[in-house]
């Protein structure tokens, strides 16, 4: 990888129009920017940035062939998102037919604040927020819809349908055989808040993304969680470039919304176990993105 390349990538979601955008990569090669490839993909980046030299009219930055086969995968990722998004439908309607008290989280939930296009998002999996209560009737829910139970660790029990098979990185936005899903129970602590408003349950609100209405976190949570995610994957082996910029665009969409800053405020008072966490994953975002 040519970190400096990399480096450029990043700075250009924060470019001031098409001539700086085209500065930042004036002096790279195409041997430079083929071995950044893979980062762009394994980063998560890859049809974003696409997205925003596409946005700015600037493609020609990037060798021909790398635009041949970044718009190629974004016609791929098109087709695995549907594919994806009727899944979560399917799942959905199981888990409300159900008497399920859960939420959405990540993934589709996110948009329009995160991304404006599930199909420029790498989306691997549907998470799922579920009460304590009601996890083993989601699990039954689940394993009626053909997914089986792989893992259990802690508050997070991981489904999975389908035959794995192998593959490689052609085959990174097509629809995938396997399909996997994380159901999160809520914490105890967090359950223990309830009476108090002081849990993500409470504050839910119906969202709806194609026509379709769906239970999910409130805007302010869904940024908070979205730092949450964060410093959890900064305590691991790694973590995708664009979860720091998703956060970043819901931050900045939110900018001028006074009233959901107020509720974020509320809502880390009333879990102070989640400040650091959050602090930290602002900070870094910022420094990266430029909030």
């Amino acid at each position: 990888m040519n970190r400096q390349l990399a480096e450029a990538v990043v700075a250009a979601f924060q470019a001031d129009g098409p001539e700086a955008a085209r500065r930042l990569f004036a002096a790279f090669s195409e041997g430079d920017w083929k071995r950044t490839t893979k980062w762009l993909h394994r980063s998560g980046l890859a049809l974003y940035f696409l997205d925003r030299m596409t946005t700015l009219g600037t493609e020609d930055v990037m060798p021909p062939a790398l635009v041949r086969q970044l718009k190629l995968n974004l016609a791929e990722n098109r087709v695995r998102t549907a594919d994806m998004f009727e899944e979560f439908v399917r799942l959905n309607t199981a888990l409300m037919r159900g008497g399920i008290s859960y939420l959405n989280l990540k993934g589709f939930s996110l948009a329009p604040a995160a991304f404006a296009d599930p199909a420029t998002r790498y989306l691997l999996d549907l998470d799922f927020l579920v009460t304590r209560r009601d996890i083993e009737r989601c699990a039954r829910v689940m394993e009626s819809h053909g997914y089986m139970l792989k893992v259990a660790s802690g508050n997070t029990w991981e489904f999975s349908a389908g035959t794995p098979v192998r593959t490689s990185m052609r085959d990174l936005y097509r629809v995938r055989p396997v399909k996997s899903v994380e159901v999160h129970m809520v914490p105890e602590m967090e359950e223990a808040r309830a009476q108090l408003g002081g849990d993500r349950m409470s504050r839910m609100q119906l969202q709806v993304l194609d026509g379709f209405e769906f239970p999910a976190l409130g805007d302010a949570d869904k940024l908070l969680s979205q730092a949450s995610h964060l410093f959890q994957h900064f305590q691991c082996e790694w973590t995708r470039t664009a979860w720091l910029l998703e956060y970043n665009n819901a931050a900045r969409s939110y900018r001028n919304n006074s009233s959901l800053w107020r509720d974020a405020v509320a809502a880390v008072d009333a879990a102070p176990e989640t400040r650091t966490g959050i602090a930290l994953a602002s900070l870094v975002t910022s420094v990266t993105f430029g909030t």
